[in-house]
């Protein structure tokens, strides 16, 4: 099935680092196991970091951003038949500002 995934993100400068809170509305499925929350700095292959949120959790939140940075943070769900196309958000961190981003999630 296909279902709606919608992400927002917002951070806070803190000591010239950057705290940044990633939220979605969990999909009512059992068949959900988790999300995969990839982080890359734009334009670069190597993720500077990855995690699997629980299938319950709507948030996630990201530490240690660097300032006027462009980041690719993605989603993607995760159920026991595979995991879909991820979600994609770019957000530089100098701009702190709240980014809506809806997309169909696949399962």
């Amino acid at each position: 099935g296909v279902s709606k995934l919608t992400i927002m993100y917002d951070c806070v400068c803190i000591c010239a680092l950057y705290t940044g809170v990633l939220s979605w509305v969990p999909l009512n499925s059992t068949a959900v196991t988790g999300y995969r929350i990839v982080v890359l700095a734009a334009g670069e292959t190597i993720p500077l970091f990855e995690d699997i949120a629980k299938p319950t959790t709507g948030y996630y939140t990201l530490y240690g951003l660097e300032p006027g940075i462009d980041y690719d943070i993605s989603i993607s769900t995760i159920t026991e038949g595979g995991q879909s196309k991820p979600i994609t958000l770019r957000q530089q961190t100098g701009e702190c500002a709240l980014s809506p981003l809806s997309g169909a999630v696949g399962v």
